[in-house]
């Protein structure tokens, strides 16, 4: 049984160590490259904030923008509002009263009156 076993020991031991430094080298391999991404996610983290900052100042100042263009346009508005109902105002103060001697009121035919 040992002669039997002697060849298969023979070719098997060598092929395990290599079999075994293939693998080593390939966890080595990862490891090194998950510690990479993880440096780099570190490294965008702290970057991020940074440039949010800048962002969130930028929206801050295009919303304050928009909020004094808003009430200006709205003050605009109810300007025009103001001036509209003042002519309305003054236009229902005024009485209408037809000049009935006018030559237009004479060339108007009357319901029942033949000329």
């Amino acid at each position: 049984m040992n002669d039997n076993l002697a060849p298969i020991l023979g070719f098997g031991i060598p092929l395990l160590i290599i079999l075994g430094g293939i693998l080593v080298s390939i966890t080595a391999i990862l490891t090194k490259a998950a510690a990479h991404r993880r440096e780099l996610e570190l490294k965008y983290m702290q970057i991020q904030p940074v440039s949010n900052a800048g962002e969130i100042e930028s929206l801050k100042n295009e919303v304050a923008a928009f909020k004094d263009m808003s009430t200006q346009y709205d003050m605009s508005v109810e300007h025009a509002l103001e001036r509209i109902e003042q002519r309305l105002a003054r236009l229902e103060h005024v009485e209408y009263r037809p000049n009935v001697n006018s030559v237009e009121t004479d060339a108007v035919q009357k319901i029942g009156l033949r000329r």
